[in-house]
């Protein structure tokens, strides 16, 4: 799977936002 760059970017900081609301909420929620 080929993506437009700026796709797998966009990508890439959904993922790194996913996972920083993960461990927010983990420790906070």
């Amino acid at each position: 799977l080929v993506l437009h760059p700026d796709l797998q970017r966009a990508a890439r900081v959904r993922a790194v936002v996913q996972a920083l609301e993960t461990s927010f909420s983990a420790h906070y929620g």
